[in-house]
């Protein structure tokens, strides 16, 4: 949490296996004393994204958002930095920053928050890194997540978990998100409109191809689906790629 809040929150979630922090590693580190994200506050929100379909993962995700931006004291009471808080608090800009799974868990609770008219949804942005809205490769995904387990239980995995069901490229789940996100407002398009999209050069699990409406990605290079999200200093591309959507 930031001792000089500015009522900005950058919030991070992961994807299939990962968890709240590890996922991203040093960035909790490498943000402190760095400018852009002076007056931030950051989140690393961490769920169960194994035994559960995106849309349930996704339906709880836009509730704790809802929370985030009605309710702000119920999660900074817990803090030492809750007393800075005037009382009435709130968040006025959010930044989803989302790996792999994340980013369609993300994208699906912003497509309801969008038709159940949330007041908030104009203060979202998206950064993704290494999206599987496109789906992905779950052979591959599951040997890198899932490691050192031989391949069999890797094959076994897609029966096992029922969330990959829904990172097939084909799946009945892409295709409705694409869907929605066409039939969008213009205002409610430009918001659900990533402002940053980066890929690993060696990524062989996440399909690259663009989510119809974002911006062209930008490639990391040197780096995989999992090691892309984990900067070693403030000079990595994926530290200065999340930079660049900080106003």
């Amino acid at each position: 949490m930031s001792l000089a809040p500015e009522r900005r929150l950058v919030l991070f979630i992961h994807g299939f296996r990962g968890t709240a922090l590890g996922t991203w590693d040093r960035f909790p580190v490498l943000v402190e004393g760095q400018k852009k994200f002076q007056g931030c506050d950051l989140v690393f929100y961490g769920y169960s994204s194994k035994w559960q379909r995106t849309q349930v993962l996704a339906n709880d995700f836009r509730d704790a958002l809802d929370l985030l931006f009605s309710q702000p004291r119920i999660l900074l009471q817990a803090t030492a930095t809750e007393s800075n808080r005037a009382s009435d608090f709130r968040f006025e800009e959010v930044f989803l920053v989302a790996h792999s799974m994340g980013a369609l868990v993300a994208r699906q609770a912003l497509l309801d928050a969008f038709q159940m008219r949330y007041p908030w949804t104009s203060k979202v942005r998206l950064a993704l890194f290494a999206p599987a809205h496109m789906g992905a490769d779950l052979l591959r995904l599951c040997m890198q997540t899932l490691a050192p387990f031989p391949i069999p239980v890797s094959l076994a995995a897609h029966s096992i978990y029922p969330c990959l069901h829904d990172l097939v490229p084909t799946s009945q789940t892409i295709n409705l998100v694409i869907s929605r996100a066409k039939n969008l407002d213009p205002l409610s398009a430009k918001t659900f409109s990533a402002h940053g999209v980066w890929i690993a050069a060696h990524d062989q699990v996440v399909s690259p191809n663009a989510f119809p409406g974002d911006p062209p990605s930008k490639t990391i290079r040197g780096r995989t689906h999992i090691s892309m999200c984990k900067p070693t200093n403030v000079s990595s591309q994926a530290f200065k790629g999340l930079e660049t959507c900080i106003p």
